[in-house]
């Protein structure tokens, strides 16, 4: 098969593997080494790898459901090359607006704490700037373009960041596009 061809299953597979082998394993590879030579490395205790576990395959689901939601909802993926075909307001997007980098910000926080690493915990917050910079700045405009009042009247009601205690309900929905 072509590059052209290939199943949206396999391309959603093929580029978040590309982009969390660079962000989740070789970037924080990278920071524990320069740790290691510099004799930065430390001993976390028990009690926070088992939090950080728990906390890291929180992160995980978070994003796995956001990428099985763009790929089933909105027939896109994550990646602007091939973004969404429908805006996604069901899921984890009822309640935050970034449901995925939430979950990529927690992974990485998670390995700071399995690893007692302070310069993970810099690298996830640097990462975390990062993604709220390109979703100010590039990714709202583009969904304004695209998605037009849907997604005003969407992020009206739903936070960016901070989750709603409760979901956006779809006769909330309807009423908002009914005023």
């Amino acid at each position: 098969r072509t590059a052209t061809s290939m199943s949206l299953t396999s391309k959603n597979i093929i580029l978040n593997a590309f982009y969390y082998g660079i962000t989740i394993v070789i970037f924080p590879w990278a920071v524990l080494h320069i740790e290691t030579t510099c004799g930065l490395a430390g001993r976390p205790l028990a009690i926070v790898r088992i939090a950080s576990a728990a906390l890291g395959l929180s992160g995980a689901v978070l994003q796995t459901w956001c990428i099985v939601s763009f790929q089933i909802i909105g027939r896109g993926t994550p990646s602007p090359a091939l973004a969404p075909e429908r805006l996604i307001t069901e899921g984890p997007y009822r309640w935050v607006r970034n449901p995925m980098n939430i979950g990529e910000v927690t992974v990485l926080l998670a390995l700071a704490g399995w690893f007692a690493s302070p310069l993970l915990v810099v690298y996830s917050m640097m990462a975390a700037l990062a993604l709220h910079s390109f979703i100010v700045f590039w990714e709202e405009p583009q969904h304004v373009k695209r998605f037009g009042i849907e997604y005003l009247q969407y992020r009206m009601v739903v936070n960016r960041w901070l989750p709603r205690v409760k979901a956006v309900s779809e006769e909330s929905k309807v009423k908002s596009k009914a005023a």
